[in-house]
Formats: C-alpha cells, structure tokens, sequence
C-alpha cells in the first residue's frame, strides 16, 4: 500500500512539473559600481577623471536583459526599453556594458556583439568550454530551485553559477553555459557584478527563427584586447578589469 502511494505521488509530481524547452527569460544586472571603480584604481594613479567618477558614481547600477530561447539557439541581450540612462563610466557607457550574445547549439557558433565606447565590432566563434564543478547547494531564483556550480575563466576569475534543469535549455547570460540547464545566476565578485534572472515565460513557438547579430565591424577578442592594451595598459587595475568584461 505504501509503495502504491508513493507511485502516485510520484506521478502527480511529475505531471504537475512543467518541463520548459522555449521561451523567454528576463535578468537584472546589479554593478556595485563605486566599489569597483575604487578598486580599479592604481596606488600611484593619481589621474583626476579617476577621481571624478569615483565622487560621481552611484553606490549600484542596474540594468535588463532578455534571454530568447530554444532547443537550438539562444540570444541574449540588452533591453533597451528598460534603459534609465543611469550612471555610464565614460559619458556613454563602459566597455562591453550592453553585449549580445547568439549561440547556436546545433553547430556549436556563437555571436557576440561587444559595444566598445562608440563602437560595436562583432566577434564570431565557437560556443565557449566551461569546466563547472556542481556543488549540492540551492537557492530559489524566479520560482526555480537553482543549483550551485563554479568555474574560472582568464586564469583567474572565479565565477558561481546557479541553473535549473527545469529549463533545459544549456544556455545562459553573457557567453554562459555548458551545464545540465539554464543558467539563471552569475556572481563574479571580482567584477562586483550579478546578473539574476527575474521573470520566465515558457511559451513561444519553436518554430521561430531567433534574430542573431550580423551588424557591426567583424574582429576577434584579441583584436579588441590589444586596443585596450594600447590605450589604457599603464593602469594595470582598471585595464584588467575592462579586459574581464569583454571575455565574458
């Protein structure tokens, strides 16, 4: 009898989770951004435009961004409709700040379209490699029991990574995935940034073709980091830091 009960149980669990494969996915972005610009700031920098941001900046920035997917391909990027003009580091906005993110899961390609000061340049790739390690922690993120995972990327940036295999989807913000689900949380500490999804639409046809970018002058991240090298390389900090926004 008690093994009958809990087939049932079982049953009614199963049927009642739903299984999503299509749909949209919506994440706040939060910057600590005074924290990182005092950080980012040499010893012996003694620049005043450094100065200034610090005095102006806000304690937090935030900004959205819309994840569409399928089984196939997702595209990440930012919502424009939610853009309040809030504090930008260079008058405009910092490097990498408002990317967007195609991945094809079929031919392993991914897009990505990096603003860079008055700039989008369009670098084409594969899919990145991640070497997660799962952890038994879980939180709740949007109604999602998420669990814990973490790698480092650039040798030295550790990043946490929460996912769902509710979603199943292996994709997620920014050049994320590789893990049995979609990602709905990036910590990256080092970045002082979050990005937390806060709302999922699980319905969409699977039909629909999902827009990649093809705008944007075509280069390569090496390319875009040998500009930075050249530009800004005398301040180490602030430069190490620009150059962790443009590999995720």
């Amino acid at each position: 009898m008690l093994a009958l009960f809990v087939s049932i149980s079982s049953f009614v669990w199963s049927q009642s989770k739903q299984i999503i494969s299509c749909g949209t996915i919506k994440y706040e972005r939060k910057i600590s951004l005074k924290k990182k610009l005092i950080e980012s700031k040499d010893e012996d920098d003694d620049n005043f435009w450094m100065e200034e941001m610090i005095k102006k900046a806000p304690v937090n920035v935030v900004d959205q961004f819309i994840l569409q997917f399928n089984m196939t391909e997702s595209n990440y990027s930012f919502d424009k409709k939610k853009d309040d003009g809030q504090f930008r580091m260079w008058g405009s906005d910092d490097v990498g700040m408002k990317n967007i993110v195609y991945k094809n899961f079929i031919n392993r390609e991914q897009r990505s379209l990096k603003q860079f000061y008055d700039s989008d340049f369009l670098l084409m790739d594969s899919i990145k490699n991640f070497n997660w390690k799962l952890t038994s922690e879980f939180r709740d993120i949007a109604g999602y029991e998420c669990r814990k995972a973490t790698t480092i990327i650039n040798d030295s940036l550790y990043v946490i990574a929460f996912y769902t295999d509710d979603i199943i989807c292996s994709t997620g913000p920014e050049g994320f995935s590789g893990l049995p689900g979609t990602i709905m949380g990036i910590v990256m500490h080092r970045l002082y940034c979050t990005w937390f999804a806060t709302s999922v639409e699980g319905f969409c046809d699977e039909n629909r073709e999902i827009v990649k970018p093809v705008k944007g002058k075509k280069s390569t991240q090496s390319d875009l980091e040998a500009i930075l090298k050249d530009k800004f390389s005398k301040h180490k900090k602030w430069y190490q830091s620009m150059v962790w926004n443009l590999v995720i």
